[in-house]
């Protein structure tokens, strides 16, 4: 009853602390300190979308389009970054380039001044064809503006290509932003940033599970929908593939042990009976001890959470050297209470020493700075 009253009471007050900086006393000088400067300069782990697409302005709209997502999830995410954009960066921009860099776009717009006078008279898909029929048709008078003209054909060219392929999933879009720096391939602004500060719940093994799954659900959607790639990285993601990782060790780790003590226990024990009084101990055994951490401790983190692994070999080697005293006996024709008896007389004192002393081992850690 008493078992299974425990099993009750760790299912109902189990708890577990993700975070790893709460491993650590609060206490001490450098978390203090470290605290004080969270105060002022907030940070947490964060989701960082990187995106990439053929063009600047196809990675500006992926960029504000996920960003405008996010920012709709507010139970799921506490802010959003967006490093370069936004409308200050729409007003303010040039006041970030430097004196070179002005001197060379303002250079680059006055060569294609022309080109934009024309199409500034009519934005339409027919106002663009009839600037290059007129280009076509004065080609001499054009002279000294191919760093231009040539892009912009090319361009054009492999647009019109990409529309007729009617490929599923497919966009390109035209940029006219590289041809009017001239920039093509080399173009930084292909690659966008977008910096997500997702709400954590350090009493779930995994934190901020619900975010960066809803985040690699929309990268993926966005990523086949508009033929562009949306990767995620940042400490958030890097933690939460960690966890999957120790969860998935843990479990595999767990499930082998219990094989393999299954069959080394049939091998060396022979009758079921001891095998199977050996196995329902072993699991009594953690359920109690689980019980007392949730009782004493208050919570697991990281670190005790790998503690039924540990537990299984350390219980199980008990149990053997109990086991194999009792089979001795029997062998020798002591009736079954008797040879219980002397077992626990004779080797039950010892194991009980050597369960103190691991039990010590265990425990050191209770007067430190160290939590969970």
């Amino acid at each position: 009853l008493l078992t299974i009253y425990l099993l009750y009471y760790s299912a109902t007050h189990f708890q577990i602390n993700t975070d790893l900086e709460e491993m650590i006393s609060e206490k001490l000088k450098f978390r203090k300190v470290f605290n004080e400067y969270k105060k002022f300069f907030p940070f947490k782990e964060r989701i960082i979308f990187v995106i990439d697409a053929p063009t600047p302005e196809m990675a500006t709209f992926v960029r504000d389009h996920i960003a405008k997502d996010i920012k709709r999830e507010e139970k799921l995410f506490k802010s959003v970054y967006v490093p370069g954009g936004g409308d200050f960066f729409k007003k303010n921009g040039l006041l970030y380039m430097s004196i070179e860099e002005l001197e060379e776009l303002s250079d680059k717009l006055a060569e294609a001044q022309p080109l934009l006078f024309k199409l500034s008279e009519d934005f339409s898909i027919r106002g663009l064809f009839s600037v290059l029929g007129s280009i076509l048709e004065h080609m001499e008078e054009m002279r000294g503006y191919e760093d231009i003209l040539l892009p912009l054909f090319e361009r054009l060219n492999s647009t019109i290509e990409s529309i007729l392929e009617e490929t599923p999933h497919h966009y390109y879009q035209f940029s006219w932003q590289e041809i009017m720096l001239n920039n093509g391939e080399k173009s930084s602004q292909r690659r966008q940033f977008i910096v997500a500060q997702p709400i954590f719940n350090y009493k779930a093994l995994f934190p901020a599970e619900k975010a960066i799954k809803f985040s690699k659900k929309m990268a993926e959607n966005i990523g086949n929908t508009y033929d562009v790639k949306v990767r995620l990285t940042g400490g958030a993601v890097i933690s939460y593939d960690d966890l999957m990782s120790v969860q998935k060790g843990t479990t595999i780790a767990t499930i082998l042990s219990l094989i393999l003590i299954r069959i080394l226990l049939s091998a060396g024990l022979g009758p079921n009976r001891l095998v199977y009084a050996s196995i329902i101990t072993l699991f009594v055994g953690l359920i109690w001890t689980t019980g007392f951490a949730i009782a004493c401790i208050g919570r697991l983190n990281l670190v005790s959470i790998t503690f039924a692994v540990l537990f299984i070999g350390l219980g199980i080697d008990f149990s053997i050297q109990f086991c194999l005293r009792y089979r001795e006996l029997i062998s020798e024709g002591v009736p079954n209470i008797e040879a219980i008896k002397r077992t626990s007389t004779g080797v039950g004192s010892s194991l009980m020493l050597c369960a103190i002393t691991t039990a010590i081992g265990f425990y050191a850690f209770v007067p430190t700075s160290y939590k969970g």
